[in-house]
């Protein structure tokens, strides 16, 4: 066993029948800040050609293979998506496991160097971009845990017809959208614009977000939506180093985790209803992932919100 092993430290929360599936015959689309293919846990992703898709580039990117440079930009307290990724597909022999390792993972960079900053920043054409892919890509899953502090909020000054398409990208694709609580920051032409138009009010979003900000939820639960969240949340990636690390707990982590575990049921009714099998929507994924959470009480006007077990000490 790994010296840091999620699926050992959810199996008394997840039915072993999941677990044992390791996510293997799921397709993810992770839209984030790009890959470290160098790095330790990642050496098993190796250079397959079609999986690495980069949205801020020009053109169909679809149509150019999918060996796209995603790596991720090198700059201190920046990097994002190689330890979110590494919570679902991490994999460093006897040292880290993720929760899904044999999930296929399509890696689509949706942030670019912005003018005025040293840091890559999202911006919302490009996320459309990448939901675009992700639709082309036919993938099960798509995460989208995008950080405010990755947002140039001047950059999201963008029009209700291109917020529209946002939301609508997904439709009649049968992938399921995770998303940050976070991600309800966006202006559209100069004012303030309710969460549904970016990107946690996607018809086929399921948001997530964690224990620690049970203290906003009466300020943010209409603005929201959130469906899910992790008690006792202890996110443990594997670093630059090979090494197991525990980290600041964030709503982008929980958004990955939460996405690992429905890989998990995903992969589980793949392997049962063989070629009987359909894709579940939005509501039936939520019911799925109901079936290892519970309820919560003390939010009295939010009777969808659901407490994720982790069992991390």
């Amino acid at each position: 066993m790994a010296q840091f092993d999620w699926q050992e430290q959810l199996k008394s929360t997840l039915p072993p029948e999941w677990l044992a599936t390791q996510g293997k015959g799921v397709k993810i689309a992770v839209l984030d800040s790009g890959l470290n293919l160098s790095h330790p846990a990642f050496k098993h992703f190796g250079t397959a050609v079609g999986h690495r898709y980069n949205a801020t580039l020009p053109g169909d990117r679809l149509l150019f293979g999918g060996n796209d440079d995603v790596s991720e930009q090198k700059t201190e307290n920046t990097d994002h998506g190689t330890p979110c990724l590494s919570i679902i597909s991490g994999v460093k022999d006897g040292v880290f496991k993720g929760i899904a390792p044999l999930a296929e993972i399509f890696v689509i960079k949706i942030s670019r160097k912005a003018p005025g900053t040293p840091f890559e920043l999202f911006q919302a054409p490009d996320f459309l971009n990448g939901l675009k892919i992700a639709k082309g890509l036919n993938v099960d899953l798509a995460v989208a845990a995008l950080t405010y502090s990755r947002m140039k909020l001047k950059d999201f000054n963008i029009s209700k017809d291109l917020a529209d398409q946002t939301i609508n990208t997904l439709s009649g694709s049968k992938a399921l959208l995770f998303s940050s609580i976070k991600n309800y920051h966006v202006f559209v032409e100069g004012e303030a614009l309710s969460a549904k138009y970016f990107p946690t009010w996607n018809p086929q979003s399921i948001n997530c977000g964690y224990v620690p900000e049970v203290d906003i939820f009466d300020k943010l639960i209409k603005d929201t939506g959130i469906q899910f969240f992790w008690d006792s949340f202890k996110p443990v990636i594997c670093n630059e180093a090979g090494e197991p690390e525990t980290v600041d707990v964030s709503t982008s982590f929980a958004t990955y985790a939460t996405a690992g575990v429905a890989a998990l049921a995903l992969a589980q009714l793949k392997a049962t209803e063989k070629e009987n099998y359909k894709p579940r929507s939005r509501s039936e994924m939520l019911d799925l992932l109901k079936t290892v959470s519970k309820p919560v009480d003390s939010v009295g006007a939010q009777p969808n919100l659901n407490l994720l077990h982790n069992q991390l000490s």
